[in-house]
């Protein structure tokens, strides 16, 4: 993962200035950590899906587009020890780390 944007996305995350939700990159109650990571690529391309409290990012609502991920170095695929779960999933578990917890495990493994 590249260096200077996995330490602004740790640093986001843990930073208080966005709300943890999801399912959806981004919805009217916050983000995913992927999410965050697609605002921080750039916040002017958010767009409000039709009749839905959810958010397209450059026409994705689930996973970080392509350019994201390229943009961050990180695979989405790629999966946290000891779990052996996507970053996808382990935020939307019903117990799941929050985003502190969430900046220590892409601090740590990616």
């Amino acid at each position: 993962m590249n260096k200077d944007v996995k330490a602004q996305w740790v640093k986001a995350l843990r930073s208080g200035k966005y709300k943890q939700t999801k399912g959806v990159l981004k919805n009217m109650q916050g983000f995913c950590c992927l999410g965050v990571l697609c605002d921080l690529y750039d916040s002017t391309k958010w767009e409000e899906k039709r009749n839905s409290e959810a958010y397209d990012f450059l026409d994705e609502t689930e996973m970080p587009p392509k350019i994201v991920s390229q943009w961050a170095g990180l695979d989405a695929a790629q999966t946290a020890e000891p779990s052996n779960k996507t970053l996808y999933d382990l935020n939307d578990e019903n117990d799941g780390p929050n985003f502190v917890e969430m900046a220590d495990i892409i601090e740590k493994q990616f």
